[in-house]
């Protein structure tokens, strides 16, 4: 007789007839009876690909894993890629909230279609121009750009949702910052107003990284309007994108501003680009503070995490 996992759960079904011998119930010797490896398999997967949060669970895992195997270390690895980790991972976590509430509501609205579509383009860009060096040394920075890949595939996700999917539940009357609009605004403003960055790519590279930083910060303007027009009232799950984001751009700030330290304290010389994109994550965040406000009012409060967030008297 062959020696096989069907073999040995199968045959007879011995541990089912057990059960009962032991006069153990029929749930109890149905549930025995029917441990088998496939089916068990079969279940968790089935359950782990309908939560959003236990399959990034599993791709940061996998990250790590491989992360460890290459040589790398969280305890001894520079602030600086600790910062771009948290800005990652919280990017990510914000968006797995969005995937949670259209899961859960089978429903897009309170979402801005125009923050998400900005975001899309951001990442595109982001993902493009931040390449980092092929060197061994820059293993922590590949790895900030493998969960910042997620990001890309789960804002498209969502892009989807919007305009495709759940496109009937769209409120876009309440969307009203498009990017058509936006978009050339920050390309202008880019064009004029940017660092100096021609030591990784000259003047086109540097208008391009410009754009792409701009964009990110105009990204969740039209979504912070949409609360503020839908009445002074957030769902939950969607304020908590909006909070995890800008967690992530004050991890970026803190970033900048390390990196750039040499500004401070190694230059007689003001340095006008180091100061320039301090200054641009700095509006970033006072651009978000009002609703920031709101959101740390009512965690301070009590108020529990999936209750909606209210936004008070606000006018736009």
């Amino acid at each position: 007789m062959p020696f096989g996992p069907c073999a040995v759960i199968d045959a007879d079904d011995k541990y089912g007839k057990a059960a009962k011998k032991l006069g153990v119930s029929n749930k109890y010797s149905d549930a025995i009876s029917e441990l088998r490896l496939g089916s068990i398999s079969d279940k968790h997967l089935a359950k782990l690909s309908q939560n959003p949060f236990s399959v990034y669970a599993c791709f940061l895992t996998a990250c790590f894993a491989v992360y460890y195997c290459l040589g790398g270390s969280l305890l001894h690895c520079e602030g600086t890629a600790l910062l771009g980790y948290v800005s990652a991972i919280a990017e990510n976590v914000g968006l797995l909230t969005l995937r949670l509430k259209i899961k859960n509501k089978q429903s897009v609205s309170g979402i801005s279609g125009m923050t998400i579509a900005m975001y899309a383009i951001t990442y595109i860009l982001r993902f493009v121009l931040v390449v980092p060096d092929l060197r061994w040394e820059a293993l922590d920075e590949w790895t900030v750009k493998a969960l910042s890949l997620a990001s890309l595939v789960m804002v498209f996700d969502v892009l989807r949702s919007v305009f495709v999917t759940y496109q009937s539940t769209y409120q876009k009357d309440l969307d009203v910052m498009e990017i058509k609009y936006l978009i050339p605004g920050c390309l202008v403003f880019a064009a004029i107003l940017h660092p100096d960055l021609s030591l990784w790519g000259g003047v086109f590279y540097s208008f391009s990284w410009t754009s792409c930083l701009y964009l990110d910060v105009m990204a969740l303007m039209p979504q912070v309007v949409m609360m503020a027009k839908g009445g002074g009232k957030v769902e939950a799950l969607i304020s908590h994108f909006v909070a995890a984001t800008v967690v992530s751009r004050c991890c970026d700030l803190w970033f900048w501003y390390y990196a750039c330290e040499w500004v401070f304290a190694h230059h007689t010389e003001f340095n006008y680009s180091g100061w320039l994109i301090i200054f641009v994550h700095v509006v970033h965040l006072l651009l978000c503070a009002d609703f920031m406000y709101y959101h740390v009012k009512a965690r301070l409060a009590g108020s529990s995490l999936s209750d909606d967030l209210s936004l008070g008297e606000v006018e736009v």
